[in-house]
């Protein structure tokens, strides 16, 4: 925070060094209310005298002085002069009427939990809060004040190498301090507390935090909404195309088996060259009907989608709409409301995204399992390639006899259906498998944990005081007649000084919240 003399500098370089410093309430005092507040006072102002005639009508015996009304307001501004004059009526209220009470109530026990914390607690009183509110209006009203808030900002809040997302909620001034402890009052007798007046001072809240309701939080889990249907999209057709795979092997298994029947009759495929194609073919066949677990893995990803949605958008509503007025009056009760602070438990969001964020990581497992199918996909589609690479059309083992010819073209058979049926089929489903991982890949829970932060940052206020005062001095005009003498006192104003003074207002609170994604 700036120190004392950085706050004064401007003011003390601009102050007249010839004037004295003054204790502002004593000076307020002697002006009144009808000075620095509504410059209704007036006083009698000596314009001159008038002889007492004696009972003969000629004589003197005395003098009288005469008078008239004029406004106080105006001989302040003879007395300091028109601008100065000025400057202080159009800010009397704030100075004489309000700073003197900020200094006594600033430095006050009975007022250090309001001014610092902004305690909402059952033994924080309405009536101090009131008069701390309205002392704090009118002084930031009149009176220039400076404030932390851009420093806490930075160093707290949101400092520049800081690895978290940091969002701020509706910050809680003065005015919504007034308005939460009155209605929060009612409700330390649970028979009375209004528990749908609490709800919409909420609903208010809520609605007024716009980097919360449509911030970067909302946006992610917008994103996320997004994320999730497009995964149940590639999810449905890897199931797709695993199906129709299932369906083509049939094709493939009824073409070999067919070959075998009536191409491998006696010896034709005992030999070496036929015994170790039909044999990976068997084995390919093997690898791909083992693909049908694609399908039932596909199955349990695809009944987690809905549940996680479901998840995802409770997050977003507890981020946009506030809670129920059971669900704050429980947090009442469980004391999550102690300091102006913690208005951001208005948020369902901040209670309940830890768990949703761990009920998401376990919802998507189903999902990750389905990708590491890819690894046999690939594997069947080797494996294709494999009896799909053998040439058969020249093989001279299987052309020296007719039986052989028929088992090399029945080979050649096998070939095409495998070709025609599983190749594209199985380079797609690894495709889409590996696509799915990729999707999944973009969801940060798949393989890290969400770092939750919920908080909030008090910022110091001030009131940094160099003014010129009118200071009351009483002036006497005497006058004189035929030895006779009286007078008139009135007043008079010179310029006087007040301050340096640095006066705190009570702190102003940013609810805040922070998250990130950790190993």
């Amino acid at each position: 925070m700036p120190s004392f003399s950085q706050l004064l500098l401007p003011a003390l370089l601009l102050a007249p060094t010839a004037l004295a410093a003054v204790d502002l309430q004593q000076t307020c005092d002697k002006l009144g209310v009808g000075v620095w507040s509504t410059c209704s006072a007036t006083y009698d102002h000596p314009t001159g005298y008038r002889r007492k005639l004696c009972n003969d009508g000629v004589s003197t015996c005395g003098i009288t002085a005469t008078t008239e009304k004029r406004w106080t307001c105006d001989q302040v501004r003879a007395g300091m002069g028109e601008t100065e004059g000025n400057k202080f009526l159009d800010k009397g209220d704030a100075i004489c009427g309000c700073l003197p009470a900020l200094k006594r109530i600033s430095t006050h026990d009975s007022f250090s939990g309001i001014f610092k914390r902004g305690d909402i607690t059952s033994a924080t009183s309405p009536v101090l809060v009131d008069a701390a509110h309205n002392i704090d209006r009118c002084v930031t009203d009149d009176i220039i004040f400076g404030d932390g808030r851009r420093n806490i900002i930075e160093k707290e809040i949101s400092p520049p190498d800081s690895p978290y997302t940091a969002i701020k909620a509706k910050e809680a001034d003065m005015d919504l301090y007034k308005t939460f402890i009155h209605l929060i009052q009612s409700c330390y007798q649970p028979e009375d507390c209004d528990r749908q007046a609490i709800a919409d001072f909420f609903s208010t809240y809520v609605y007024s935090s716009d980097e919360i309701a449509a911030g970067p939080l909302t946006g992610m889990l917008n994103n996320w909404i997004a994320l999730f249907n497009d995964i149940n999209t590639k999810v449905a057709a890897i199931k797709s195309t695993a199906n129709g795979i299932k369906t083509r092997l049939k094709t493939v298994s009824t073409k070999v088996s067919a070959v075998k029947k009536n191409a491998c009759k006696g010896t034709a495929c005992k030999g070496k060259t036929a015994a170790t194609f039909l044999t990976q073919v068997s084995n390919t066949l093997a690898a791909v009907k083992h693909l049908e677990g694609v399908i039932t893995q596909a199955t349990k990803a695809q009944a987690t989608h809905a549940g996680n949605l479901d998840l995802i958008f409770l997050a977003r509503r507890g981020a946009q709409i506030r809670p129920e007025p059971d669900y704050l009056y429980a947090l009442f009760k469980n004391n999550y409301f102690n300091k102006l602070g913690d208005l951001i438990y208005g948020f369902e969001v901040t209670t309940t995204m830890p768990d949703i964020a761990s009920r998401l990581k376990t919802g998507i497992v189903p999902v990750g399992s389905l990708t590491k199918w890819s690894t046999h996909s690939t594997a069947a589609s080797k494996k294709i390639d494999v009896i799909l690479g053998k040439n058969f059309k020249n093989h001279k083992e299987l052309s020296k006899t007719a039986a052989l010819r028929k088992v090399r073209d029945g080979f050649i058979s096998i070939q095409a259906s495998a070709k025609k049926e599983l190749k594209d089929p199985l380079i797609k489903l690894t495709t889409q498998l590996k696509a799915l991982d990729a999707a999944l890949s973009k969801f940060p829970l798949r393989k890290k944990q969400l770092d939750w932060l919920v908080g909030s940052s008090s910022y110091v206020r001030w009131t940094a005081n160099l003014y010129d005062l009118p200071c009351l001095v009483t002036l006497r005009r005497t006058y004189n007649y035929d030895g006779y003498s009286t007078y008139v006192d009135y007043p008079s104003f010179e310029s006087c000084q007040y301050g340096p003074d640095l006066l705190y207002l009570p702190n102003h609170h940013i609810p805040w919240l922070k998250w990130r994604f950790i190993d």
